[in-house]
């Protein structure tokens, strides 16, 4: 889809810190559909515990717009507004399917809460259960999250299935 379909693509606007919910409030003002995905959370003071929603993707609003100079120069006028995420001077358009899973999903009341980016093959660390502290890839077997440690020696590896929640992106290190 592009400005000659006439069809305006949703775009990640990057935000200044705790800025969010400001710059989706200006962005409606302006006349664009925004998306703050946002989630309940649980904040504990010392007199007091209150349930506050958090944005979902820190630093971030979602804005639907025709990417054009003058739609461009809009969105980034907004107070608030550090960039609009892209690449080469080229805006990249977030995929529609990506957020209409990301609204299901709280739209579902499941409890959910931010998650490193994680992709197949990544180098991760486990951070609880049994296998807490071990360091290997992470890969995908039948729909199963499975850590793999390599032998390098051998030219072996073993995987052992676990729960992708209980991963973390690691630094991998040399040679591995």
């Amino acid at each position: 889809m592009s400005v000659v379909d006439n069809v305006a693509n949703w775009y990640a606007v990057h935000t200044r810190s705790n800025f969010e919910a400001r710059v989706a409030t200006q962005l409606v003002a302006k006349g664009f559909e925004h998306y703050l995905p946002a989630y309940e959370e649980t904040r504990q003071w010392k007199d007091r515990r209150q349930k506050i929603n958090v944005p979902l993707f820190s630093g971030y609003v979602f804005a639907r717009f025709h990417d054009t100079a003058e739609e461009r120069i809009r969105v980034l006028a907004t107070t608030g507004v550090a960039a609009v995420l892209g690449c080469g001077g080229r805006l990249e358009p977030v995929r529609e399917e990506e957020l209409t899973a990301v609204r299901r999903l709280l739209d579902s009341r499941a409890v959910c809460m931010p998650h490193p980016y994680l992709k197949k093959g990544d180098w991760v660390r486990v951070r609880r259960g049994p296998l807490q502290g071990l360091e290997g890839y992470l890969v995908r077997f039948k729909g199963d999250a499975r850590l793999v440690i390599s032998v390098s020696a051998l030219a072996q590896s073993v995987a052992a299935e676990l729960d992708a929640r209980d991963v973390e992106p690691a630094r991998r290190p040399a040679g591995a």
